[in-house]
């Protein structure tokens, strides 16, 4: 018995749909997993800082620049993350890895500066960090990937998917010849 070319079309374009089915099930299991990382390490920020009555949550503010500090930084990246209000249009200003990236599926480009923590496949390889832009309008340099860099920016946050997403509108990008630790675990 021999299969028709249009049987063997069909089978085909089946097995192409359950490939799919299968790409969109292992992405949602993906994006499950970093929902509960991140929601485990938002419980995490709570407790250790103990409901925000912790007078030093190691998050220095000099006007109206917050500096994230490496002794600190996974829970000053969350705190952040958790208490969004209190942070949108402030200044902030870190340390981190420079680095150009894809979203799933798009041919656009985004760029972000972090630090490995807690979190990902491995234990400690998540990325800690936020997204970086440059304002409306400009189109600047950006160091080359993997470059250590300190900047300086303030807080905003844009809708893509009906999902709410913090990045930092830079207002400077310097390159460090020194790194400092790129693996951190608060």
């Amino acid at each position: 018995m021999s299969k028709s070319i249009s049987e063997m079309n069909k089978a085909a374009k089946k097995k192409a749909q359950n490939l799919d089915a299968a790409k969109k099930k292992m992405l949602k299991k993906r994006l499950l997993i970093i929902a509960g990382a991140v929601v485990f390490c938002s419980f995490a920020v709570f407790f250790i800082t103990r409901a925000g009555r912790n007078p030093d949550r190691g998050i220095t503010a000099r006007g109206d620049i917050v500096q994230i500090s490496e002794r600190m930084f996974v829970n000053h990246i969350n705190d952040i993350y958790i208490n969004t209000r209190n942070y949108i249009g402030k200044t902030i200003k870190y340390e981190g890895i420079f680095m150009s990236d894809q979203y799933y599926g798009e041919d656009d480009l985004f760029y972000s500066v972090f630090r490995f923590g807690p979190g990902g496949c491995c234990g400690i390889d998540g990325r800690v960090g936020f997204e970086v832009r440059w304002p409306s309008g400009q189109s600047r340099q950006f160091p080359a990937d993997d470059a250590w860099v300190e900047i300086t920016g303030v807080l905003k946050e844009y809708e893509h998917s009906f999902t709410k997403y913090l990045y930092i509108e830079l207002t400077s990008v310097n390159e460090l010849s020194s790194r400092g630790r790129e693996f951190v675990s608060q």
